[in-house]
């Protein structure tokens, strides 16, 4: 390509305007439509899809996590009980993720959707 061939950065801003003038407007309608979720406050109970976990549901409400996590859930998730604690091993993450000594709350996680191929 030759000099005079070669675009400027004037050119090239030129364009990028252009092509910004021709995109569709965005309109109130749209924006509604994708209003994003509010972040959920620690402490604030949030709602995750799913069965809960049969060891949880026959356990007394008082030992559950107080702050709710996705692994409550998960069909990835094992939960167990000992006299004095409860505790929570993923089978994805190869690691013990929640206990009423260590209580971890996981709000998002990706091994829920493992094994869904």
């Amino acid at each position: 390509m030759s000099k005079e061939e070669e675009k400027t950065e004037e050119d090239i801003l030129m364009e990028t305007l252009s092509t910004l003038e021709q995109m569709p407007e965005v309109t109130e309608e749209v924006m509604e439509m994708e209003e994003p979720e509010e972040p959920t406050e620690p402490g604030e109970e949030e709602e995750f899809e799913g069965t809960l976990s049969p060891t949880l549901a026959e356990l007394d409400e008082s030992r559950h996590p107080k702050d709710k996590t996705v692994c409550e859930t998960c069909p990835n998730a094992v939960w167990f009980v000992q006299p004095n604690e409860v505790k929570c091993y993923c089978r994805v993450m190869f690691l013990i993720v929640w206990s009423n000594k260590e209580p971890n709350q996981f709000l998002a996680c990706d091994g829920e959707y493992l094994g869904d191929e």
